[in-house]
């Protein structure tokens, strides 16, 4: 698949995005509603190759995105979440799970916005060296930190869950 004029945009029967490369000269991807969840591959042209875009609004019905959906995509600067969404939430364009989710597959039972783990600090986001988790945090995803140039992250939760891969690619990463 190739770019074109309109966007492609592949969602299967369990309403999940299988794939979406956006038109031309997009830098702004909104992904719209219904969608529940997105698959790893979604936003790779091939192989070896991610699309470029600089931000990205996840929709209220997203529920589930698969580990490493947004690594390698070393344009992305901010992740948005629609202020309905249960599952996730953001905060200066970082990506957070909150609590009531599991992360194999979203389990919700109330409104809870509150954080819990870190899903994916956009690659992209080179205006900052050092990232301070806060400290609700108990679990970073896989890929979480991928391609990221900060050069310190600090954690104050004893406990964390570290992910596979979680700060793969981070060249500049020293503490």
């Amino acid at each position: 698949l190739e770019q074109s004029e309109e966007p492609i945009i592949i969602i299967d029967e369990f309403k999940t995005l299988v794939k979406y490369i956006p038109s031309i000269g997009t830098a702004d991807i909104v992904l719209p509603e219904g969608i529940e969840a997105i698959a790893n591959e979604a936003f790779a042209l091939n192989e070896n190759k991610k699309i470029e875009f600089k931000t990205i609004h996840l929709p209220k019905s997203l529920r589930y995105i698969e580990p490493g959906t947004f690594a390698g995509i070393n344009t992305l600067e901010k992740i948005t979440v629609d202020n309905d969404n249960v599952c996730f939430t953001e905060q200066n364009g970082v990506l957070f799970g909150c609590k009531k989710t599991s992360y194999i597959g979203c389990v919700v039972s109330d409104d809870n916005k509150e954080i819990e783990a870190i899903i994916c600090y956009p690659a992209g986001k080179i205006d900052i060296k050092a990232f301070a988790m806060p400290p609700e945090v108990i679990y970073v995803e896989k890929y979480a930190f991928s391609g990221s140039r900060l050069e310190t992250i600090k954690a104050k939760n004893k406990n964390l869950i570290i992910g596979d891969k979680a700060f793969d690619n981070c060249v500049k990463l020293k503490t």
